[in-house]
């Protein structure tokens, strides 16, 4: 049987008459690299704080490793979160803030943490505010890996950073995940950059749970029809077409459904649809009809 890391059950997060977070209810089990996904203001950032016990419900249950993480401390040593904007006062050394980190959390790898350090580029004897907005990102980045909590919650972690830096981080996230001892979170708006490292997603649309599936599978809710336009016209009659681009006598139509109602019609080619653009379509509110019907 899986362990169960986090549990929520009609989860609700209320600030005066908005609700950030309402009747969110899932199960994250351990050992897995979670994609969690949503459009700003979506309620990503307030339900993280809630898993990290840095924020209370309004009501509703969580329990994180079988317990309430707020004022938890066995289970806040446990979870590590890099938010997209850190606490940390901007006259600290990164040097201390790292041993600050080997007090906190008991699994901290601090031979890990200086092999990171090379890896980025870092000077620990550095003041964040003598870093730029890269090297802070790349900072708390070595504070997530190196802390080795079973749960490690990165919160668009790669704002600033090149694409070199982002391809060492997600490496090391793969390597460190592949052990299998520690379960990740990473809210990103990276979506086609990063969805290879996830293995399950989780959409979150104006504070509610939209779907939660592994990423094959919420791949195969839809695909791309590509051909020259009259093939592609009579493989998708009848079907969901939520989009169609034409370029020239060739057109590619995103279709939402199963793709068996497509395979076999002659003069076309079948594609898996992109997380990225499921995303859109999942999340796109007021949409008028489709402006390209066939």
């Amino acid at each position: 049987m899986e362990q169960i890391v986090l549990k929520t059950k009609s989860l609700n997060k209320r600030f005066g008459k908005k609700m950030a977070i309402e009747d969110f209810t899932i199960e994250l089990e351990a050992g897995k690299i979670y994609g969690l996904l949503g459009r700003n203001g979506a309620g990503k950032t307030t339900l993280l704080k809630m898993i990290s016990g840095l924020i209370l419900p309004t009501d509703g249950d969580i329990e994180v490793f079988g317990s309430n993480p707020f004022e938890n401390t066995a289970v806040l040593e446990k979870v590590c979160i890099v938010l997209e904007t850190q606490l940390w006062e901007p006259t600290e050394k990164l040097a201390n803030i790292l041993k600050i980190c080997s007090e906190v959390y008991p699994k901290w790898d601090q031979e890990y943490a200086e092999l990171l350090l090379k890896k980025f580029n870092l000077d620990k004897s550095k003041k964040i505010k003598q870093l730029s907005r890269g090297m802070v990102s790349a900072a708390f980045i070595i504070v997530g890996l190196a802390a080795k909590t079973p749960l490690t919650i990165f919160d668009e972690p790669t704002l600033g950073l090149d694409a070199a830096v982002r391809e060492t981080f997600y490496n090391e996230l793969i390597n460190e995940a592949q052990e299998g001892e520690r379960t990740f979170i990473l809210s990103t708006h990276l979506i086609e950059e990063v969805h290879r490292l996830f293995e399950e997603v989780i959409i979150i649309d104006t504070g509610k749970l939209r779907t939660y599936q592994p990423l094959e599978k919420l791949r195969q809710s839809g695909y791309y029809v590509s051909g020259k336009e009259d093939d592609v016209k009579a493989a998708v009659e009848g079907l969901n077409v939520i989009e169609m681009q034409r370029l020239g006598s060739l057109a590619v139509c995103t279709v939402i459904g199963d793709k068996k109602d497509a395979i076999g019609k002659p003069g076309i080619e079948i594609e898996p649809i992109s997380l990225q653009k499921l995303f859109v379509h999942m999340t796109e509110h007021n949409k008028e009809e489709n402006s390209n019907e066939l």
